[in-house]
């Protein structure tokens, strides 16, 4: 649900029992929804933040498992600036806070009524249907928002500079949110064969909470064949999006893509 990962975070103490990429011990957001691109590279995606203590010169240092990029090293020296100074208390446990001051069953209620709202359009159960994992939905409704690092989003940062700014896929357009995952040839076809393998047929929008909703409800109505198609879609987002950041160089094609998606869909299938 979208009010524990918005208004619960995790205070540190000890760090015994807080995951360093997982736990959203920072500024209330998991670092693995944060920093996803860092996320992949990291050789220590199970550790606990008393694990993570290699201090030298007073700065954390990270493991990868290949060198970073120029935009990768910029993320990780903003990481870097965010945990500089922080420190465990050995003598204190972690433990989750409510954000919003002294929990209750109305500051709960409130919580998912606002979220419903800053959803927009989009259906709040489709979003947070626990059957994806929290950082797939967390990224989607991060996604929804535009709060995602395009290309787009880094040059209104002062990341990248306008030279930096087209499609990954080589299309030569801007990439935004819209342009990545519904717009660009790959992502069209893309979507164009997962259409086909379900044995449906729709000219799919190009706002993400639109496009979410109406591709949900291509079966017709009712929770379970909702639940199946917007699984699908989220599994489709991420891979697209991890094609996009980590595979971008390499000569995967949108036959690929699919495949990986159904290969995907399957191993959710068994453990749902």
């Amino acid at each position: 649900m979208n009010w524990f990962s918005e208004h619960l975070r995790k205070e540190v103490g000890n760090g015994v029992h807080s995951l360093l990429w997982d736990d959203p011990w920072m500024e209330g957001v998991a670092l693995s929804v944060r920093y996803p691109g860092l996320y992949v590279l990291t050789e220590e995606k199970d550790a606990f933040l008393k694990d993570i203590v290699h201090f030298e010169g007073g700065e954390w240092k990270f493991r990868w498992i290949r060198s970073l990029s120029q935009e990768e090293l910029y993320w990780e020296e903003e990481l870097n600036g965010k945990i500089q100074g922080l420190s465990l208390n050995f003598d204190g446990e972690d433990r989750w806070v409510w954000s919003r001051g002294n929990y209750s069953v109305k500051e709960a209620y409130d919580s998912i009524m606002e979220g419903m709202v800053a959803e927009g359009q989009c259906n709040s159960a489709v979003v947070w249907n626990g059957l994806v994992p929290l950082k797939v939905a967390v990224f989607v409704w991060r996604l929804i928002q535009n709060r995602v690092p395009t290309k787009d989003n880094l040059f209104k940062r002062g990341v990248l500079n306008e030279s930096q700014i087209g499609c990954a896929n080589g299309c030569e357009a801007v990439e935004s949110a819209s342009h990545l995952f519904f717009e660009c040839p790959t992502s069209v076809t893309v979507w164009q064969q997962i259409l086909a393998w379900l044995k449906l047929s729709s000219a799919l929008h190009n706002n993400v909470s639109a496009n979410l909703n109406q591709f949900a409800s291509l079966l017709g109505s009712g929770r379970m064949k909702e639940a199946r198609l917007s699984v699908i879609w989220f599994v489709s987002i991420w891979v697209l999006w991890k094609n996009e950041r980590i595979f971008k160089d390499s000569n995967r094609t949108q036959e690929n893509l699919v495949e990986e998606i159904k290969v995907v869909m399957e191993m959710v299938n068994r453990h749902s």
